[in-house]
């Protein structure tokens, strides 16, 4: 008896993940495990993000709010200074991104790719300031921004 109860405390010092509710350790962009979780949960679409990625992040350097629309889904909820604002569309997006987007956000999502990481539920960029998925039906699936946190 005392072994067992030995047995389940070490297991739940080992495995706080299960104890606590948290998700599985990230994966970060480059590594072996990114590659597996990306063609585990977006079937192989590295490439194709690459090319997204890329292109968001040109846009996003160049200031083009309206070719960096291009890469959104909407309609979409961003969390600006604690706040949740609804984007309806692209043309609401570019009226309202100076004023949504900030210098600290933009420089994150700019950074070198080793602070993306691949989750079940898309790619996120740090702590979830930005997330990245799939939409669209099998087979025709493209890259998305699809939330903004900052």
């Amino acid at each position: 008896m005392l072994i067992n109860k030995m047995a389940a405390t070490l297991a739940l010092i080992a495995v706080p993940s299960l104890v606590w509710g948290q998700t599985a350790p990230r994966s970060r962009y480059g590594s072996a495990e990114f590659k597996e979780r990306m063609s585990t949960y977006r079937g192989n679409q590295v490439e194709a993000f690459d090319q997204f990625y890329g292109d968001l992040t040109k846009a996003l350097s160049d200031g083009d709010y309206d070719k960096m629309a291009d890469f959104m889904q909407f309609p979409m909820q961003v969390k600006v200074r604690g706040r949740r604002v609804s984007i309806k569309t692209k043309d609401d997006f570019i009226r309202i991104a100076k004023v949504t987007i900030d210098h600290n956000w933009v420089k994150l999502v700019l950074c070198e790719k080793d602070q993306l990481s691949c989750v079940s539920k898309g790619v996120l960029v740090g702590r979830g300031e930005a997330w990245f998925n799939t939409v669209g039906v099998a087979g025709k699936e493209t890259w998305k921004l699809i939330t903004i946190n900052q």
